[in-house]
């Protein structure tokens, strides 16, 4: 037997776009993409946003990661 669940979510708004900052790197963005499949022993990728730029940097690197060795990278 086919079941069919429907999800009711709120309208989604429009986009705002993100305040302009005043300086080189006062904010940053870090975000871990994870359930990739592996790679060369990488199964995540580290994805750093720099606000005040807008550019974006991704690291490969394993889920296992920890918080020093996601400062060091």
């Amino acid at each position: 037997m086919l079941s069919i669940e429907v999800v009711s979510s709120s309208p989604f708004g429009r986009l705002q776009p993100l305040p302009i900052l005043d300086g080189p790197l006062k904010s940053i963005s870090l975000y871990f993409i994870t359930y990739l499949p592996p790679y060369k022993g990488f199964d995540a990728i580290l994805d750093v946003v720099y606000q005040f730029t807008k550019i974006t940097h991704f690291t490969p690197c394993p889920k296992t990661t920890s918080s020093e060795e996601t400062a060091y990278m």
